[in-house]
């Protein structure tokens, strides 16, 4: 059980208005491979149980990338999605919500036109964030799992329409760059799902994220490797290591090259079968796997962290810091 936050002591006053906590928060995050919703409830700053966690299936990344656009139906879908989200929040009196949604709504030329759409229909208070901003808030969600000291760390944060690495420590993000090499957008361009194609596309990261290889070369010895999302979350299940539900756990990259060519011969259908994976991550599971080997060889790292958290989890500490800081967070009444 989590310990009791000092700020939750007895009030001598009686005022349990005046307590931060217990304190209920909600996160949408409309990525491009699915859209999420967590709600919580916080004990104190750093420990939560979960109240509802709910995933819709709707690619976004698919049209955002192949087609530029997206079709009336699924926008329609996506705004269906989030009116269900608002009534459960409602439901679970949460206090406070952010929704964000990243690389597929901002590529998309008819983004903005959704954006709009979920604000008015379904009253959520969407921002579209940068690259940067996701790197922001799964820095937050990190430093409340990860023992981060004054050596930095590679953080790499796999979604579907784009990767983020940084150069992190206890402190602060001392590098960080936002590249197209997104699962779902990989997906999209076949070459990089051949059998042979994982050294071809370590030269072609390589080749486009020159200022982080450039980076690391001339950074001191890394403490190590961080990865965050989904992706990584089904190949540590996959690989079977031993994870804590708060700390997380280490994938070793030899575990998870034998992981990926274990995958690798069978069909989607039969990933969904045998290895019990959900259709919309048995087929970006192996470009995501190889652009987490890729980037695991830029930075010399054996094992990889696996913390087990997200840009929902990041959303979630960043309502809490809001709070705490009292700034007026958005309601969600």
């Amino acid at each position: 059980m989590p310990h009791a936050d000092p700020e939750e002591a007895a009030d001598p006053h009686g005022a349990r208005a005046r307590r931060p906590f217990p304190l209920r928060v909600a996160a949408v995050d409309i990525g491009s491979n699915a859209i999420r919703l967590m709600a919580v409830e916080f004990y104190n700053r750093k420990y939560y149980h979960t109240l509802a966690a709910e995933r819709v299936s709707i690619r976004l990344g698919r049209y955002a990338f192949r087609d530029g656009r997206f079709p009336p139906e699924v926008m329609d879908e996506v705004v269906a999605a989030c009116e269900r989200f608002r009534e459960l929040m409602h439901a679970l009196q949460i206090a406070a919500h952010r929704a964000v949604a990243t690389s597929a709504m901002r590529d998309s030329a008819n983004g903005r036109e959704l954006a709009e759409r979920i604000r008015a229909e379904a009253g959520l208070a969407l921002e579209v964030i940068s690259g940067a901003e996701e790197v922001s808030l799964v820095y937050e969600a990190v430093k409340n799992r990860v023992a981060l000291g004054s050596a930095p760390w590679m953080l790499t944060d796999l979604g579907g329409g784009s990767v983020e690495v940084s150069l992190i420590d206890h402190a602060a993000i001392r590098f960080s760059g936002t590249y197209p090499f997104g699962a779902v957008r990989l997906l999209e361009q076949e070459a990089w799902v051949r059998d042979d194609a994982g050294a071809v596309l370590c030269g072609e990261l390589a080749r486009q994220m020159p200022d982080l290889v450039e980076e690391l070369a001339r950074t001191e010895q890394l403490a190590g490797c961080i990865a965050t999302g989904g992706n990584i979350d089904a190949l540590a299940h996959l690989a079977r290591i031993e994870r804590h539900p708060w700390a997380g756990g280490l994938l070793p990259t030899r575990l998870l090259r034998k992981t990926l060519e274990n995958v690798l011969p069978l069909s989607v259908p039969q990933r969904v079968k045998k290895l019990h994976l959900r259709r919309d991550r048995a087929d970006v599971i192996v470009p995501a796997a190889r652009v987490y080997l890729c980037l695991a060889q830029f930075a010399q790292v054996q094992e990889i962290h696996v913390p087990g958290v997200g840009l929902k989890h990041g959303l979630l500490y960043d309502l809490v810091n809001r709070h705490l800081r009292a700034a007026p967070p958005r309601s969600a009444e």
